[in-house]
């Protein structure tokens, strides 16, 4: 049941990956996904080198899913805001870690 309510879909919009659907059904941690560079992300991009080893998490909250930075040396950004705080994120909604451009794509109920 947990893991059902912590489903969701990331598409990839940028870069070599461009296009790539991920289905995302169980974070390696409790709480959300990582996003970075590092083999134990839940979401790796090793191709963009803006993009630090634990860059961004993406997690669940009462009102909806949510987007922080992991104190990255080049930003995660909301639109053109870059992120300083954690931000709800919409689905449809894109997302930009160093050249990569990412889109909640669908949640699970």
């Amino acid at each position: 049941m947990m893991a059902e309510s912590l489903a969701v879909e990331l598409m990839i919009m940028s870069g070599p990956d461009d296009g790539t659907l991920l289905k995302l059904s169980a974070p390696r941690t409790a709480d959300g996904y990582v996003i970075g560079r590092r083999e134990d992300c839940d979401v790796i991009l090793p191709y963009d080198s803006q993009i630090s080893r634990n860059h961004a998490r993406l997690f669940k909250q009462p009102d909806g899913w949510h987007v922080e930075d992991m104190g990255s040396k080049n930003g995660t950004y909301l639109g053109k805001q870059k992120l300083d705080k954690s931000m709800p994120l919409q689905v449809g909604q894109m997302f930009r870690m160093g050249r990569t451009w990412l889109r909640l794509q669908k949640v699970g109920e």
